[in-house]
């Protein structure tokens, strides 16, 4: 592995890390809130987010996985 491939593994662990430490700072309570009531608009209803990831853009946390009941592709954002 070169140089290039190990800053980029390096910066996207790091990037990761941080991203962690910022979905932990929500209280555990209100993260389960937000995991269990994301709206699917294929089902037209609040559902779970499964296999999900958590993404950061500059002002929000971007919750990205899929849908418990149908599988289609679900986001959601949460401010910071």
């Amino acid at each position: 592995m070169g140089e290039k491939e190990k800053d980029y593994l390096k910066d996207k662990t790091c990037k990761a890390n941080v991203v962690n430490l910022n979905w932990r700072r929500i209280p555990k309570e209100i993260r389960c809130e937000l995991i269990n009531e994301v709206y699917c608009g294929h089902c037209d209803d609040c559902v779970k987010i499964i296999k999900y990831y958590i993404d950061e853009s500059e002002y929000e946390l971007i919750l990205k996985g899929k849908c418990s009941i149908c599988g289609k592709d679900l986001e959601k954002t949460i401010e910071k």
